[in-house]
């Protein structure tokens, strides 16, 4: 099976080279197809849904890849990466998406994700040490990080495309909890690694950048917060076990991203004057 790796790509040529070089040395047979969002961008949403609908909802039903990668191009599998993850969807078959361990690029003992926790107002992922033996154990995740996750196409026509009313923040989290909440499963993969340099999303400051992220997670908090779905999703992992009672570790979770509470009010409180 070869395994499309759909990748927007905006800015810094460098970094989707290291990303090519990565995934020409896959054991898993795989193909990379790229979208040029440089002359106009349409964020990472927008692009990943063009490719999906391209390669994957357009295409004759016996003719789909069992399974294709989403990727950003700053995050770059280890050789055995993608056929981990090939190899873990075919003995979890109700998984619609998994994630994977990812290592800081700059410190690759450092686990930056191994699987999510709160979505909102801002991600948190489990992180710790490899050298400490942390985040070995693949677990079901209320979401995951979509800087490089596999998804079943088998799935896509139930779980839907990426909602595009967001751009940089909460797109995968919302895409996680649709695929729970119609019966599918996430996974975190603790087999499959990846080095991420880590980006802006994880670093928001002031700007027309972080504006977009505080209205991607206002749109999500209107979405989701106050249902009874929600309730139930967010409930169903309530009782997960942290980090420190999957090894010997007292790491838990540590929060990804700084909070940008602050932000989502303001831009709440420009929409309500307006």
């Amino acid at each position: 099976m070869t395994v499309p790796v759909f990748v927007p790509h905006y800015g810094k040529p460098e970094q989707l080279e290291r990303l090519w070089i990565a995934i020409g040395k896959q054991t898993q047979q795989c193909t990379t197809i790229v979208w040029d969002n440089n002359d106009t961008n349409l964020y990472c949403t927008g692009a990943w849904n063009a490719l999906m609908r391209r390669h994957i909802l357009d295409v004759a039903l016996d003719a789909r890849p069992e399974c294709f990668v989403l990727a950003t191009q700053d995050c770059y599998p280890e050789p055995d990466c993608i056929w981990q993850l090939v190899v873990f969807m075919d003995s979890h078959p109700r998984c619609a998406i998994a994630g994977v361990k990812q290592l800081v690029y700059a410190d690759p003992d450092y686990i930056y994700h191994a699987g999510c926790r709160e979505a909102y107002p801002a991600g948190v992922h489990h992180q710790g040490r490899v050298s400490l033996g942390q985040c070995n154990a693949s677990r079901k995740m209320p979401w995951v990080n979509g800087s490089f996750l596999m998804v079943r196409s088998s799935a896509l026509p139930d779980i839907g495309l990426l909602d595009q009313n967001m751009l940089l923040c909460g797109i995968e989290s919302d895409w996680c909890y649709t695929a729970r909440s119609r019966g599918w499963e996430v996974w975190y993969c603790a087999e499959a690694v990846c080095l991420h340099e880590v980006g802006v999303s994880s670093k928001p400051t002031p700007g027309p950048l972080n504006d977009i992220m505080a209205n991607d997670m206002l749109y999500w908090r209107r979405k989701w917060i106050g249902s009874e779905l929600f309730a139930r999703l967010a409930t169903e992992f309530s009782e997960v076990p942290q980090w420190n009672d999957w090894s010997d570790s007292n790491t838990g979770p540590i929060q990804c991203a700084n909070p940008i509470e602050a932000a989502i009010q303001g831009v709440a409180t420009r929409v309500v004057r307006k």
